[in-house]
């Protein structure tokens, strides 16, 4: 199950996500806030995989709040959603760590989409960098000198 949360200081479009993901398959509402204190505030004690982030919000704006988001719980994919489509706000939403952005125009289908897909993304990305490669990292000069000279005391 996918827990979808948004941060968006317009409670129609709280509203309007919320209807729109509701009854989909594999998706689950975690939650809203309208401002970034409350966003920081739900997750001291809950969490969410995806995090569908307003740009422009009074106080911290999105742009600060996801940067902030990233810092303290990496694991949450944030997507920017704003009614703003220029690059320079796409640019510094991913700078900041986000992992996608998507218009608040786009259809039903649009943001379940990139939804699935970057909670897909992060799943492989995570198993690909499960565990250690003992091999590698052995392999590696140094390694191979500290561990000689751990094992023979050299």
């Amino acid at each position: 199950m996918i827990r979808v949360f948004i941060v968006d200081d317009h409670p129609v479009v709280i509203e309007g996500i919320h209807s729109l993901l509701q009854n989909e398959r594999g998706i689950e509402w975690a939650g809203h806030a309208m401002n970034a204190s409350s966003c920081l505030g739900y997750f001291v004690n809950n969490t969410a995989d995806v995090l569908l982030m307003d740009i422009s919000m009074p106080g911290m704006d999105g742009v600060e709040l996801c940067a902030v988001m990233k810092d303290k719980y990496p694991g949450v994919i944030i997507l920017g959603l704003s009614t703003f489509n220029q690059g320079l706000y796409i640019k510094k939403m991913v700078v900041n760590g986000a992992s996608g952005y998507i218009l608040k125009n786009s259809s039903k289908e649009e943001l379940i989409k990139i939804i699935r897909k970057r909670i897909a993304s992060f799943n492989s990305k995570r198993k690909r960098n499960t565990g250690i490669n003992f091999r590698r990292l052995y392999q590696s000069a140094n390694c191979r000198k500290n561990i000689f000279k751990s094992v023979y005391g050299g």
